[in-house]
C-alpha cells in the first residue's frame, strides 16, 4: 500500500493501532485497512477506510502447508484432487475355477485417477478391472499423477473353498490330498471286519465260511476283486481261501482294496459216506490214512507138510497188520489175531476190517495143497487117489507080471522029470518066490522045476 500525503507525519493502516513516518506498507494480505494519518504539529488525522482485493490463492498439494487458506493442507484439500472411489465391486472366486479358484474380480470406478494398483503400489494399470484373482487381501492404491495425491485401502476377495474332485488327478481344494487321498473324497474304509474260517460241520464242501465287513462311505462290497458286488457286507457259504476285498463309493468313485484270508478247513474222511470228504483224491476206505484202512506189512505162507499127511493140516496163515480184526474166510468168521494155523492147501479170502472206521481190505492167497505120499501098510488112502495102500499102482508100485511063460518038464529030464521052467516078466519087483515066500530069488528065471 503506498501513499503520497500532505501534512502528515505518522501514518497507521490499523486504526492508530500503530504508526510509521513513511507511507509504504508492504507484504500486506488482501482485506478491508483501516488508514489514519496524523500531524503532531497541529494534533489533526485524517481518517479513512481502503480495501486490497484477497487473492485466491492456488492449493500446493504437496508442500505442507495450507496454501489456499481454506484449511485443508496439501492432498486433503479437495483443490489437490485426491484420488476417490465412487464404486467398488467384488467378487470373490468361484468353484467354476477350482482347482486354482483364481476367477475372483475386482471393479473399481473412480475420481482424480490416472493410476490403479491392488498390490500396494508394485505394479500399476490405467484402469480399474482386476480379474483371474484368488482370493486374499489386496491393497488398493489409486494414483493422480497430475498432484501426485494417493489414496490407499484395503479390500478382501473370500478364498474359495474349492470341493474336491475324486477322479482328475488334481488338489482341487488345497489341502495336500489328491483324489480319493483327500477325506472329502469319502474313500471306502473297513471299520470292522470279522472273519469266520469254514468248520467241519461243513465238510465235505467246507464251505460255511464267512466274511463279515463293517464299513464307511460304502454303495457295493466285492470279494472277488469287483468282478461281482452286492450291497451288504454280509457273506456267507465261503469256502477257505484268499478273497480280494473291493469296497466302492459310488458317489464319488473311491475305491478301496485288500486281500483276505478264510483258513481252507482240513475235512475229516468220513470213511462209509461214498465221498472224498478230507479233499485228497481218495474216498472212504481207500483214503488209506485217513480212514486207516487195514493193510497187510507181512504175510508168511506155511503150506501143509508131509508130516500132517494123510490130513495135510499142518498149513499156517501169519498176518502182521494194521488196525484190524482178521478173518481168513470172506468173514465168516474173524480174529483178533493174525496167526491161522491148522489150515489145508487151498485159497483163503482174507478179509482185515477197522472197527473204528468201517474200512476194510480183502485179498486172496493160496497154500500149496500137499501131495501126500500114500503109506503102503496103514489101511488108509494117504494120497487121496482111491486107492489104499498096495493098490495105490502110483507110489506103492505093487508088483506086476508083465509076461509069464510056462515050460513043463519034458522027457529028456526023466526019470526026475525036473528040466520045467517058470520064466517071469514083472515090474515092481525085488524078489521072486515060487513057494509062497518061503524061499525067494532075486530073478524072475526059475530052472529045473520038477512036476510037483
Amino acid at each position: 500500500m503506498l501513499l503520497e500525503c500532505q501534512n502528515t507525519v505518522q501514518y497507521s493502516i490499523d486504526g492508530g493501532q500503530t504508526y510509521s513516518t513513511g507511507g509504504i506498507f508492504t507484504d500486506l494480505v488482501g482485506g478491508e485497512y483501516k488508514i489514519k494519518l496524523v500531524n503532531d504539529q497541529t494534533g489533526c488525522t485524517f481518517d479513512t477506510l481502503v480495501n486490497l482485493a484477497t487473492i485466491q490463492c492456488d492449493e500446493i498439494c504437496a508442500d505442507g502447508q495450507d496454501n489456499d487458506g481454506d484449511g485443508d493442507i496439501d492432498c486433503d484439500d479437495i483443490d489437490c484432487k485426491r484420488p476417490s472411489i465412487t464404486n467398488i465391486e467384488l467378487k470373490s472366486p468361484t468353484q467354476i475355477s477350482c482347482p486354482d479358484g483364481d476367477d475372483g474380480q475386482i471393479l473399481l470406478e473412480c475420481q482424480n485417477v490416472t493410476q490403479y494398483s491392488i498390490d500396494g503400489g508394485q505394479t500399476y494399470s490405467t484402469g480399474g478391472i482386476f480379474t483371474d484373482l484368488v482370493g486374499g487381501e489386496y491393497k488398493i492404491k489409486l494414483v493422480n499423477d497430475q498432484t501426485g495425491c494417493t489414496f490407499d485401502t484395503l479390500v478382501n476377495l473370500a478364498t474359495i473353498q474349492c470341493d474336491e474332485i475324486c477322479a482328475d488327478g488334481q488338489d482341487n481344494d488345497g489341502d495336500g490330498d489328491i483324489d480319493c487321498d483327500d477325506i472329502d473324497c469319502k474313500r471306502p474304509s473297513i471299520t470292522n471286519i470279522e472273519l469266520k474260517s469254514p468248520t467241519q460241520i461243513s465238510c465235505p464242501d467246507g464251505d460255511d465260511g464267512q466274511i463279515l465287513l463293517e464299513c464307511q462311505n460304502v454303495t457295493q462290497y466285492s470279494i472277488d476283486g469287483g468282478q461281482t458286488y452286492s450291497t451288504g457286507g454280509i457273506f456267507t457259504d465261503l469256502v477257505g481261501g484268499e478273497y480280494k476285498i473291493k469296497l466302492v463309493n459310488d458317489q464319488t468313485g473311491c475305491t478301496f482294496d485288500t486281500l483276505v484270508n478264510l483258513a481252507t478247513i482240513q475235512c475229516d474222511e468220513i470213511c462209509a459216506d461214498g465221498q472224498d470228504n478230507d479233499g485228497d483224491g481218495d474216498i472212504d476206505s481207500y483214503d488209506d490214512i485217513d480212514c486207516k484202512r487195514p493193510s497187510i506189512t507181512n504175510i508168511e505162507l506155511k503150506s501143509p507138510t508131509q508130516i500132517s499127511c494123510p490130513d495135510g493140516d499142518d498149513g499156517q496163515i501169519l498176518l502182521e497188520c494194521q488196525n484190524v480184526i482178521s478173518s481168513i474166510d470172506g468173514g465168516q468168521t474173524y480174529s483178533t489175531g493174525g496167526i491161522f494155523t491148522d489150515l489145508i492147501g487151498g485159497e483163503y479170502k482174507i478179509k482185515l476190517v477197522n472197527d473204528q472206521t468201517g474200512c476194510t481190505f480183502d485179498t486172496l492167497v493160496n497154500l500149496a495143497t500137499i501131495q501126500c505120499d500114500e503109506i503102503c501098510a496103514d489101511g488108509q488112502d494117504n494120497d487121496g487117489d482111491g486107492d489104499i495102500d498096495c493098490d495105490d499102482i502110483d507110489y506103492c508100485k505093487r508088483p506086476s507080471i508083465t509076461n509069464i511063460e510056462l515050460k513043463s518038464p519034458t522027457q529028456i529030464s526023466c526019470p526026475d522029470g525036473d528040466d520045467g521052467q517058470i520064466l517071469l516078466e514083472c515090474q515092481n519087483v525085488t524078489q521072486y518066490s515060487i513057494d509062497g515066500g518061503q524061499t525067494y530069488s532075486t530073478g524072475g528065471n526059475l530052472y529045473r522045476l520038477s512036476r510037483r
